[in-house]
């Protein structure tokens, strides 16, 4: 659950979300494949500082991160 001030309600803070409004979180730890992070099931290894996929995000669709758009995505990225 996103609590307003760009974290994750969780007992140890892994991730951020910069922006309600961004389509990625950002891992704050190395994350492991498997790891279950805000509901998302992590598909990959994650290295600290790295994005992560909030919800699917289709091929050429934009990658929001800060409330903006940072890029788009060169293929179809899933979130679980």
């Amino acid at each position: 659950m996103f609590i307003g001030n760009g974290s994750w309600a969780t007992d140890e803070k892994v991730s951020q979300l910069i922006n309600e409004n961004d389509n990625v979180g950002v891992a704050l730890q190395n994350l492991k494949k498997g790891d279950i992070e805000n509901d998302i099931t992590i598909l990959e290894d994650i290295a600290c500082g790295h994005k992560f996929a909030l919800a699917d995000i289709c091929k050429g669709e934009d990658i929001i991160k800060y409330g903006y758009p940072i890029g788009h995505a060169l293929k179809d990225i899933k979130s679980n």
